[in-house]
Formats: C-alpha cells, structure tokens, sequence
C-alpha cells in the first residue's frame, strides 16, 4: 500500500445518505457493524463542508462549536491503525442543514472526514476502504461515502453503490424540516437501548432481511407504487422496536405525525407519497417530480410554519477549493 502526501490539509463537501429500507441496530458493537442491512439515497443539496488538516492532536468543530473527541476517537485510531501512521488531524465541519435533528448529520459528517483523512493519507485509497474506515465512526456514513443508491447488508464492512445517481431522475425528496433542534437522544444510544430492551427488536431484525431483497427489486424496476410500502413499513416496524424500549424512546412530534397523515390522505387521492423518518421529528417523503408541487402544497396548507427542502439523489463526497483550518 502507498500513503503519505506532502499535502497538509483538505478540503472536502459530502451529503447525508437517507435510508429508505432502516439500519437500526448492531449486531458487533465494538466494530459497528449493522444487524439489518439498509438501502439508501445521498441526498442533493444537502451538505457537510469539511476541513481535515494533519495537526499535533485530535479535534473537531461542528458549526464552530468544539466537540468532545471520545465520540470520534474509534474513527481516529482505526484510520491510523489501517494505514500505519501515527498522524493527528484536526477537523472544521460546517453544515447547510440541521445538525444532529433526524437529517443523518452523522452519515455526511463522518464520510467527510472518512474520506478527507483517508485521501491525505493514500491519494488512490479507495472508496470500499473509506466506507470500512466512515463506518467505525457511523454506521450509515458507510453509505454517504458513494452517491446515488447504495446498498449496506447487516454485518458487512462496507457499503456498495447499487445505482448511479441519474439511475432515477423523476425521483424526489421532500423533506419537511419540523424541528431545527437537535435531539435529546443519539441514534446510537438509542439503537443500543431498543437492541436491549424492545421485545420486538429480533422480530425487527428478521423481517429487514425479507424486506432488503423485495426493496432492491423494486428499486432496481423504479416502481415507486411498489417500493414505497416497504419505505414506510420499515421505518415504522424501526419505531415499533424505539415506543417498545425501556424506557420509551419518542422522536416524534404532533406535527410529525400531521405529516404522516398528510400522506396516507394523499395517497388515498392516488398521489405517490412515501414517507419515512429517522431518529428525529423530522419527515421525508419519496415521491416523483410530477407529485412534488401537490405535496408541498398539501405540507404547507397543514403545517404553514414548517421549512421544506425539496432534494434528489446526489454525488458522493469530492474534494473542493482547498482552505486552511
């Protein structure tokens, strides 16, 4: 293996990879593998700016604030591990959209820096082994390491890119921004609780492995109409296992759920709508380009005072102007 540069720093942007079938849980805690695989789509529009410059020690600062460095001190030390080097590095990230609120913040964040350490260490490391190295820090940035539609089975290392990220041009994201405020739970304390305390979490676990397969056929065929019963029946059995922990873990709020009704009334109308939502209040819907102003109107009509952000499958992480930290 080749790694080294005389480069100091980089400067790189990502985006947030939604899952549409969930990962939630692990089934090795320590090397964070998922025990339910996950499909998912990097988000357009949506992105994490990143600067990871070689330093005497470890730091990161999101949005300007500095934060603690035992969340990310597994990432630093597999990185260095894998490519033998004992280098430091400082990182600034800087987010467009809400930070650490159900907008998988975490997914872009660490593929940034994945992706980022990864290049100034091995120029040619290659994207299999930054999605190995994005997943140590989270899960799901294993997936925003590639653009487009990108597959990650349960107990695998890394994720794989499954479809371009033009492979469905009518496809669109709206996600309704319902609360701005990061959550008071992490998605992973919280998968960690419902692994240990849901009844329902091994019933969770079995049924993902049925549906992985049904949802890549139905994404592959682009039939929304039959992929999205599977989008929202998989975050919704994800929820069951969080309402069903001890204590219980309640993301949601009223306006969430106005939402979801939205939908389901939208769909009864033959309108293509398919919502889904993470480990926050946030919710996003997969619908066509021909649907989007019609749901938006919809959203908007229910809940006036909500933010909407209209997003479509993007490009992995790349490397932009270069900055000093």
């Amino acid at each position: 293996m080749t790694h080294g540069t005389s480069q100091e720093n980089i400067t790189v942007q990502a985006s947030p990879n939604l899952a549409l079938i969930k990962y939630w849980g692990k089934s090795d805690v320590e090397k964070n593998l998922p025990a339910t695989p996950s499909i998912g789509i990097t988000l357009k529009n949506l992105t994490t700016t990143t600067t990871v410059a070689r330093s005497e020690k470890d730091s990161v600062v999101v949005n300007d604030i500095p934060v603690d460095i035992e969340r990310f001190t597994p990432f630093f030390d597999s990185l260095r591990e894998y490519f033998d080097s004992k280098d430091c590095f400082s990182c600034y990230s800087r987010n467009n959209f809400p930070t650490s609120a159900g907008l998988a913040s975490s997914s872009s964040g660490f593929a940034a820096l994945a992706f980022g350490a990864g290049k100034l260490l091995d120029p040619g490391v290659s994207l299999d082994i930054i999605s190995g190295l994005a997943r140590i820090g989270s899960a799901s940035a294993a997936r925003a390491v590639f653009g487009g539609f990108v597959s990650f089975p349960s107990h695998a290392e890394h994720a794989d890119k499954i479809h371009e990220e033009h492979f469905w041009p009518e496809l669109r994201i709206v996600v309704v921004e319902i609360s701005k405020t990061a959550k008071t739970i992490s998605s992973r304390g919280a998968m960690e609780r419902a692994r240990l305390t849901s009844p329902f979490y091994r019933e969770w676990c079995l049924d993902s492995e049925k549906i992985f397969p049904k949802a890549l056929s139905a994404l592959a065929n682009k039939d929304l109409e039959s992929l999205g019963p599977f989008i929202r029946s998989s975050y919704l059995k994800m929820f069951a296992t969080m309402f069903s922990s001890e204590p219980p873990i309640l993301y949601w709020k009223p306006e969430s759920l106005v939402a979801i009704r939205c939908c389901e009334e939208m769909r009864l109308k033959s309108i293509g709508a398919w919502e889904t939502m993470d480990a926050g209040a946030q919710v996003k819907i997969f619908c066509l380009e021909k649907d989007v102003s019609k749901i938006t109107q919809v959203i908007k009509e229910a809940l006036p005072h909500v933010g909407i952000l209209i997003s479509e499958p993007g490009p992995g992480p790349k490397e932009i102007l270069q900055k000093t930290v």
